[in-house]
């Protein structure tokens, strides 16, 4: 069964608040250093230094702990016990601190108040942010070499071979034999087969093994620290958002690989369907306070609500008791009659441990992005382009035009080119041959997640984006805030300098400053990595209403279908990028699903080769003429839903009246077997037709819902 507590108390918060000042100048320097990517326990060395201790068999204990971040208190007497072979999920706002505690817990920062206590039987590993930048070990080597207790296996294994090579004695026999049996025990044999599964769900291709990391983008050298955090195999895994940088099939192998993880794994994700299939706990972090539910994501979200509504009932009766007893302190307080009563009452209210209303709705955050400026109808062009990073043209042969308004969306296997197409359309990548033309009146806004890296670490948010744009003129310090809030960064978050945010927020802060830019074409490269699902909801809506227009890659299918393209571009292999017009088709993802599969979409628009298709992957005019009718289909049932809806309630409430006055019938009937037999059997048919309303409101809503 599950269950859900709160780690808060009211009380004993405003008892320490007197103290915090003070003790926060005694702690004026939080930050430890990096925390380890790799396996690390007591016996072992790492770059910070993790809290470990008596946990009273727990993997992790946490007692009356503080969260803060300068002068921003954010979870206050935080007390959990993370128990050994569960699969936590920290979930919460955007600010909320669930990866501040992460930090916490590695020993990358240290508590305000309070304790963090790691197992110290037991090993860490977490991944740090800055993943493998500047190793120049190959992919196999940097993935294998926090695989400690394999390796070390491997170097006595080897060094008892050469013991016997040199003297060949009994004493040397026994001691290779029991090398080869901790190497087995180890992993060893099946070490091989382990790195291939990992790696190779992680995306990567053979070839790649010997590739030096320095080689891959910054988003894959991410993927490479995964792996090797993985593939350390620590007792308790910590994982600070994981899926950004993975595109769908590597999003999927990774929930299927945490879903079977037999340690402890505490984890951060805004990625909905990883939490509704790994997580078997919930800690919630809401309005400071940390609750702990026993159960999955879903029943979870079932669980908060009716927590809420709890904490709304008792809120309402102990506000009923307040009245109560100040309105008798404020009529009889100054009678001589009643002021020994009218005192206790004061102590009464005093000791009154006062319940928080809980925030039931927040006020949705709005993004408004700048009026588009004018600009021609073609807005670039691109004939007979070649272009590429190495020695050889990655993509050739490529003629592309987009016009004004268009929303471009641009899919392909992982390392096909899809970047490096993006790059080549707004201009940063010289053609190698052919021609790009651009109108002389397009404004360019560009996003990349590199962005977020050259950001002033010694400005905060307010400041670098009002040097910037302000110079230019017609940008407001409310502007800038409003835009900042509504991705997340509100309050002191935007006062706190670049050089002490999370690598998510960067990203932000970077997003931010593109949106108050006045632009007329956007280059959107993974635009939603690092964001929750409700700030995506603000990004699509500003982009929905916005009238410019967009280049967009991401990994996220939702949010790819709900910036409604009006066209797909479709990079290969092969180094060909095929397009199509009328908007993007479930059958375009299902390329991406079929990974050896060929594709030959070609249209008038099509990039590389003849323009004749046939391919197993086309798409024939008979498929995108079904397509479309199903389409039509869909678009009328969205219009006709809310009538349909408005007819149920009608149906719903009209049944329910008869079904309570059967019950009514039933009642009078009480001694009248066969009666009541009767109306029982009209009730239960009543209720039938009810509950399969139900299941129709229901449906639709969801069809709505989606659709939107």
């Amino acid at each position: 069964s599950s269950s859900s507590s709160s780690s808060s108390s009211s009380s004993s918060s405003s008892s320490r608040s007197s103290s915090l000042s003070s003790f926060r100048s005694s702690s004026s320097s939080m930050l430890r250093g990096h925390a380890s990517s790799s396996s690390s326990s007591s016996s072992s060395s790492n770059d910070a230094d993790v809290p470990l201790g008596d946990t009273a068999g727990a993997s992790i204990l946490i007692e009356d702990l503080l969260v803060s971040v300068g002068d921003s208190d954010l979870v206050r007497d935080a007390n959990v016990k993370i128990l050994p072979g569960y699969r936590y999920a920290i979930v919460g706002q955007n600010g909320a601190g669930k990866s501040t505690l992460l930090k916490m817990i590695t020993g990358e920062l240290l508590p305000t108040m309070g304790h963090v206590a790691v197992n110290r039987k037991q090993t860490l590993g977490y991944l740090k942010q800055t993943a493998v930048s500047g190793s120049i070990l190959t992919v196999e080597q940097e993935v294998r070499s926090q695989m400690h207790k394999l390796n070390a296996a491997k170097q006595a294994l080897e060094e008892a071979e050469a013991k016997v090579s040199s003297d060949g004695s009994v004493s040397a026999s026994l001691k290779l034999e029991e090398a080869m049996t901790n190497y087995e025990q180890a992993g060893g044999y099946t070490a091989d087969a382990l790195v291939s599964r990992v790696l190779g769900g992680l995306g990567f291709k053979k070839d790649d093994y010997t590739k030096t990391c320095d080689q891959f983008s910054g988003g894959w050298q991410m993927r490479i620290g995964l792996a090797r955090t993985l593939l350390s195999q620590p007792t308790i895994l910590l994982l600070d958002e994981p899926t950004n940088h993975l595109d769908s099939s590597a999003k999927q192998w990774l929930s299927g690989y945490l879903s079977s993880y037999e340690g402890t794994l505490v984890i951060v994700s805004h990625e909905e369907a990883l939490l509704k299939s790994v997580p078997n706990r919930i800690l919630e972090i809401s309005s400071q306070q940390l609750h702990e539910y026993r159960c999955g994501y879903d029943k979870y979200l079932l669980e908060k609500d009716l927590r809420i509504k709890q904490q709304i009932a008792a809120y309402e009766r102990q506000q009923q008791e307040i009245k109560h007893l100040e309105g008798f302190i404020e009529k009889f307080g100054a009678k001589a009659t009643k002021a020994s009563q009218a005192e206790s009452r004061k102590k009464q209210l005093a000791k009154i441990d006062r319940i928080t209303m809980p925030v039931t709705t927040r006020k949705k955050p709005v993004l408004n992005l700048p009026t588009p400026p004018e600009n021609d109808r073609k807005v670039l062009e691109m004939v007979n382009g070649a272009f590429g990073y190495g020695d050889k043209p990655l993509i050739s042969e490529c003629g592309l035009t987009v016009e004004k308004g268009e929303r471009w969306l641009i899919l392909g296997e992982n390392g096909a080119g899809k970047s490096t197409l993006m790059s080549a359309l707004r201009g940063s990548l010289p053609l190698r041959s052919g021609d790009l033309h651009e109108s002389a009146r397009a404004v360019k806004g560009v996003f990349t997640q590199d962005l977020a890296q050259d950001l002033p670490k010694d400005k905060t948010p307010f400041q670098h984006i009002g040097d910037e744009l302000q110079v230019v003129g017609g940008i407001s310090d409310l502007e800038i805030r409003n835009a900042l809030g509504a991705l997340g960064l509100s309050g002191p978050k935007a006062l706190r300098l670049i050089g002490a945010l999370s690598g998510g927020e960067k990203a932000r802060v970077a997003l931010a400053k593109l949106a108050l830019q006045p632009t007329n074409v956007m280059f959107l490269d993974e635009v939603t990595n690092h964001l929750d699902v409700d700030t995506v909801g603000v990004l699509v809506s500003a982009l929905n209403k916005w009238t410019g227009t967009m280049m967009v890659i991401t990994h996220d299918r939702d949010f790819a279908r709900r910036i409604k393209p009006t066209h797909v571009a479709f990079v290969t292999k092969q180094g060909r990028v095929e397009t199509h017009d009328g908007g993007l088709y479930e059958s375009d993802f299902k390329r991406l699903d079929d990974v050896d599969g060929e594709s030959d979409i070609s249209e008038k628009n099509g990039c590389g080769g003849d323009g004749a298709g046939g391919g197993a992957a086309a798409m024939t005019k008979e498929e995108i003429r079904a397509q479309k009718e199903q389409e039509n289909k869909k678009r009328k049932r969205r219009l006709d839903a809310p009538k349909r809806i408005t007819k149920i309630e009608m149906l719903v409430e009209e049944k329910e009246q008869s079904v309570a006055s059967l019950d009514e019938a039933m009642a009078e009937a009480s001694t009248d077997v066969n009666k009541i037999m009767e109306l029982s059997q009209k009730r239960d048919k009543l209720q039938e037709e009810i509950d399969s309303l139900y299941s129709e409101w229901e449906e639709l809503e969801e069809f709505l819902a989606e659709a939107a």
